[in-house]
């Protein structure tokens, strides 16, 4: 935990607390923006129905972080093993 920074992380029934009330909040937003029709991308349709359209992200993000990721849209088991062997034995 140590080496990977994590230590806020390693007291799980505090961080899902802080989870738990950071996704109530951003529930309460959601269903307000709802409510008071401020909310673009929220539809209702026949039978009460309801969609969500979001507008379609730009590239710029994905054009950003490609070169951290390979090309191939797979990994292999063994490279996964091994790097998750290095990554935690013991110095």
């Amino acid at each position: 935990m140590r080496r990977a920074a994590l230590e806020p992380f390693e007291n799980c029934k505090n961080v899902l607390k802080q989870l738990d009330q950071a996704l109530s909040v951003q529930y309460q937003k959601t269903n307000n923006n709802i409510f008071n029709n401020s909310n673009p991308h929220f539809k209702v349709g026949a039978k009460n129905n309801f969609t969500i359209a979001t507008p379609k992200q730009e590239d710029e993000a994905v054009d950003l972080l490609k070169p951290y990721f390979p090309d191939r849209h797979f990994v292999p088991l063994p490279e996964i093993l091994s790097t998750v062997m290095k990554t935690t034995s013991a110095d």
